[in-house]
């Protein structure tokens, strides 16, 4: 079964925070992933707000879990840098490596070394 989680900087403080994805009116919260936590914390009011435990993230940082992990079993993400500057993009219909491979069959030789948002 494939696992869909998603990952963004918080607006706060730019920390990571992985968990599901909400986008609301143009906004992008993530509700994080805690075994103590329960979706049906997370509640959209009467003005339309999401409350709860959401955290509002930076929409262009959003990346979604590849359900592939690299050589030492890493997720890799969605604008995850790989070993040899190579990114980690979905385009067409697949998750590709610079957009030209197929990550499905190169993923486990290669290492994320960083992604697209970090780097200086």
């Amino acid at each position: 079964m494939r696992d869909y989680l998603f990952r963004g900087q918080a607006i706060s403080d730019k920390q990571w925070v992985y968990g599901s994805l909400i986008i609301k009116e143009g906004h992008y919260y993530i509700v994080p992933q805690e075994p103590d936590w329960y979706i049906h914390d997370v509640w959209i009011d009467d003005d339309g707000r999401i409350d709860g435990w959401a955290v509002p993230v930076i929409p262009e940082t959003v990346g979604q879990y590849t359900n592939m992990n690299d050589v030492d079993g890493q997720m890799i993400f969605e604008g995850d840098i790989l070993e040899g500057n190579n990114e980690v993009m979905y385009s067409g219909d697949a998750y590709n490596i610079n957009g030209d491979r197929r990550l499905y069959f190169w993923a486990k030789t290669y290492r994320v070394v960083g992604n697209i948002y970090d780097k200086e």
